[in-house]
């Protein structure tokens, strides 16, 4: 879903308003939002007037109003997004703690949604019981529960229950299928991981998630493994749980191309520091690119479109952010893009691509 918002903002020009602000939890009324939301609609209210004159501006301060109503930041995910222009008026949710950010320009501020499309995995978790099992495809703090059933032979050692769950159903004839259950499951699983290879959290009592594991044919798939007794608790406090586990899937896959990195500069097809990538993108080279979390910076841009400096120069148009630039000129280009830590692209000065040629 992040994908596709993604994608149709990016393609958006003209006025475009954005609105991003952090998750408020714990507030029993209206309140705290009602303040945090009328201060951002000044923000928003004296950009437009100062850039586009009071009467441009108030058509789009009354469609941000309106998406903004009847909106709690305490019942909000991590954050929320409001995008807004000529065109559409959204809002977002955004799985992951984001800063606030109010921006009237030319373009939507896309950041963090690329962040978070590139940085977060998409997952599956599998809970484990001894009464059912579920299975969802995760993305962040978001967890879709997987209903759909596909034509594997269903035997008496597991029926559909309620929900979509798989239900274990003990049968007196048999001394022990609690076993086979979970042997049935791993194949549906494998079922799954066949459509969508993804990385897999089993979450529930240890006997369980020791056995499946430990027998399972789709082992190297696991990624986590966490012993809790989720009965009774709600998707999004199970979300929190396996939130840092899901971090460490977003770290492990930059680990991974940083190391693809390290065999570029072997074959010299590279670029490091953002003057060259700027180049090696604006000439559609870039394959994947890797960029420090955190890790931005104002710019000035020849009138070609090509040279990039740090310092005000004649002729030269002023980037706000043109790591933020640099970003969205890559995925036009159908490149990947990648965040480390910080830190850990010191020796490329903090951004780095691997190149086609």
């Amino acid at each position: 879903m992040l994908k596709e918002t993604l994608n149709q903002l990016r393609k958006e020009e003209g006025i475009c308003i954005s609105v991003l602000l952090p998750a408020e939890r714990g507030f029993q009324d209206h309140k705290k939002t009602d303040a945090v939301l009328k201060m951002a609609l000044k923000n928003v209210e004296n950009q437009l007037f100062e850039k586009y004159g009071k009467r441009a501006a108030l058509p789009f301060l009354e469609k941000l109003e309106a998406v903004m109503q009847d909106f709690d930041l305490a019942s909000s995910m991590d954050g929320v997004g409001f995008f807004v222009n000529e065109n559409l008026a959204l809002k977002v949710d955004f799985p992951f703690d984001i800063k606030e950010k109010i921006i009237v320009s030319d373009s939507f501020e896309t950041r963090d949604l690329v962040f978070a499309v590139n940085r977060l995995e998409s997952y599956y978790v599998m809970l484990l019981s001894k009464e059912d099992a579920r299975l969802y495809l995760g993305f962040g703090k978001e967890l879709t529960e997987i209903s759909d059933r596909h034509d594997a032979e269903t035997e008496s050692v597991y029926e559909e229950a309620e929900h979509g769950a798989w239900k274990y159903t003990k049968v007196r004839s048999e001394a022990n299928v609690y076993h086979p259950f979970l042997n049935k499951l791993d194949k549906i699983l494998g079922h799954y991981l066949d459509r969508r290879r993804l990385p897999v959290i089993l979450l529930g009592d240890k006997e369980s998630t020791n056995y499946f594991e430990n027998h399972s044919d789709h082992r190297a798939d696991i990624a986590a493994k966490i012993a809790f007794n989720y009965k009774n608790q709600r998707l999004s406090e199970i979300a929190e749980l396996i939130a840092p586990e899901v971090e460490l899937l977003g770290w492990k896959r930059a680990q991974n191309v940083r190391a693809e990195l390290d065999e570029a500069v072997g074959h010299n097809l590279y670029a490091a520091g953002l003057q060259r990538v700027w180049q090696a993108a604006f000439e559609g080279r870039v394959h994947k690119l890797l960029v420090e979390k955190g890790f931005h910076t104002p710019a000035f841009l020849s009138a070609d479109g090509y040279e990039i400096q740090f310092a005000p120069t004649q002729n030269f148009v002023k980037m706000e952010d043109a790591v933020d630039d640099l970003i969205e000129k890559v995925l036009d280009q159908n490149g990947e893009v990648f965040f480390c830590r910080p830190g850990e692209l010191t020796d490329f000065q903090s951004i780095a691509a691997i190149l086609r040629f």
